[in-house]
C-alpha cells in the first residue's frame, strides 16, 4: 500500500556523512546486499523520481558536533605509482620505510551529537523499515562501526503526494535543476545548492549535472522540530 510516511534511524555510534545521504540511495544499498536489483526499493516515483528525501538529522542541545577521523589512505592499483602491489595477495602487501605512501592518512568528517537521521518518504513504510533493519549501519565507515543502528521504526505523515520531495517550499532531495523548474515548477527558494551534483542512485559515482540541492542545515533539528517539520500524525 502506497503511503506517505516517515522512517527514524536511531544510532548507537557516531555518523559520517560526506555529501547528502539521500533515502532511495540507502534503501538501494539494503536491496543490494539481499542480493536484490538496486531499483527493487518501496518508494514511489513522480516523473522518474524517487519519492524519498535527504536525510534530517536529528541533533541534541549542542546542534550538529563536527570533528575529524583520521584513516590510513586507501591503497588502489594504479599506473600512477606503477601498478602497486599488483599481484600481492592481502598477506603480502607492505608499506617499506620508504615508501610514498608511508604515513598518508585521509581525514572523514564525523558529526557527534546526531541521536537519530529521519526520512520522509512515499510508498511502503513497512517494506522499508525492513530493509533499513538489514543494514549494520549508514553513512560513511558504516563497515567499521560508524553510524551503527540501534532500531528503526516508521510514522504515518499527512497523506500528501508531494512527500519526500518538497519540504516547507525546499526542495527535500537532490533534483535535476531542470526537473525543478520545468517538471515542478516551482520558485528557486533562496537557501538551496545549486550547482554540479548527482540526483539519483547510485549518489557515489557517475556523470554529475546541474541540480538543486537542500542545505543541510536546513534538514537538522531536535526531535521536536523534526516532528513538527514533518507534521508527524500519531
Amino acid at each position: 500500500m502506497s503511503e506517505s510516511f516517515a522512517v527514524r534511524i536511531q544510532l548507537k555510534t557516531p555518523i559520517s556523512l560526506k555529501h547528502l545521504l539521500h533515502f532511495d540511495g540507502l534503501l538501494a544499498a539494503a536491496s543490494v546486499r539481499m542480493h536484490k536489483p538496486w531499483d527493487d526499493i518501496p518508494l514511489d516515483k513522480h516523473e522518474g523520481v524517487w519519492q524519498g528525501s535527504a536525510a534530517i538529522l536529528e541533533v541534541g542541545i549542542h546542534g550538529p558536533i563536527y570533528g575529524e577521523q583520521p584513516r590510513l589512505k586507501k591503497l588502489t592499483v594504479s599506473g600512477d605509482v606503477d601498478d602497486l602491489f599488483t599481484g600481492l595477495p592481502r598477506s603480502q602487501r607492505r608499506i617499506t620505510d620508504m615508501s610514498v605512501w608511508r604515513n598518508r592518512l585521509t581525514y572523514r568528517p564525523l558529526h557527534g551529537s546526531i541521536k537519530s537521521v529521519w526520512f520522509a518518504g512515499r510508498g511502503d513504510a513497512g517494506r522499508a523499515v525492513f530493509l533499513l533493519e538489514r543494514l549494520p549501519g549508514i553513512g560513511a565507515m558504516s563497515g567499521t562501526g560508524y553510524g551503527e543502528i540501534e532500531s528503526v521504526e516508521s510514522f504515518t505523515l499527512p497523506d500528501d503526494p508531494m512527500t519526500g520531495l518538497v519540504l516547507n517550499d525546499l526542495p527535500a532531495r537532490t533534483f535535476s535543476l531542470n526537473y525543478w523548474d520545468k517538471t515542478l515548477r516551482l520558485p528557486r527558494p533562496e537557501f538551496v545548492s545549486i550547482g554540479l551534483a548527482r540526483a539519483e542512485p547510485p549518489y557515489f559515482e557517475g556523470p554529475r549535472i546541474e541540480c538543486i540541492e537542500p542545505i543541510q542545515i536546513s534538514l537538522s533539528g531536535t526531535s521536536r522540530e523534526i516532528w513538527e517539520m514533518l507534521e508527524v500524525a500519531v
